[in-house]
């Protein structure tokens, strides 16, 4: 598959990808974007990063989001993550790199496929870490933005053991 490795710098005429939405100055959450919504994020909203959680063991997007980055200087980490089982280390990989990008004093948008369950669960344990909301407000939010409940319902179970481990409430 050969890349389309010409962008338009310029480029103004797209959108925010689906359920965008900015948590504060150093992250950006969003389903699955497109490349020109890629090219829209780094010219306007100034992403130096993007971490994808997405397994990727039946991509259904049409370009390979690693080599877009790559092309647009973007760095890219890749932390796959599934809604039936959100794992402990995933999210200390999520919050290393996310200490990682503010002390560069760099710009991240995360993303799963839809931005709904994967995204929520770890903009969850970031807002709450980081004193930005609380748990109640976080789930709120979640639900909100597409989180299916009845479908995980142990990513809340999980974002609560977790932040009780690090001494959150």
């Amino acid at each position: 598959m050969k890349i389309n490795t010409t962008y338009n710098t310029t480029f103004t005429g797209y959108n925010y990808p689906k359920n965008y939405k900015k948590i504060d100055e150093y992250l950006l959450r969003s389903a699955q974007p497109e490349k020109d919504e890629i090219l829209f994020l780094k010219n306007n909203e100034h992403i130096t990063d993007i971490i994808n959680y997405r397994t990727l063991s039946t991509p259904d997007t049409n370009f390979i989001e690693a080599d877009i980055a790559k092309k647009l200087n973007i760095n890219y980490f890749h932390i796959p993550s599934v809604s039936t089982n959100p794992q402990k280390d995933k999210v200390f990989q999520f919050l290393n790199c996310m200490d990682d990008i503010k002390s560069r004093n760099g710009k991240c948008l995360h993303h799963c496929k839809l931005g709904a369950d994967r995204t929520g669960f770890y903009s969850l344990i970031y807002k709450v870490i980081n004193g930005l909301d609380n748990f109640d407000n976080c789930v709120k939010e979640m639900l909100e933005m597409g989180y299916a409940q009845a479908k995980y319902p142990d990513m809340l179970t999980v974002a609560k053991k977790i932040l009780n481990e690090i001494n959150i409430k």
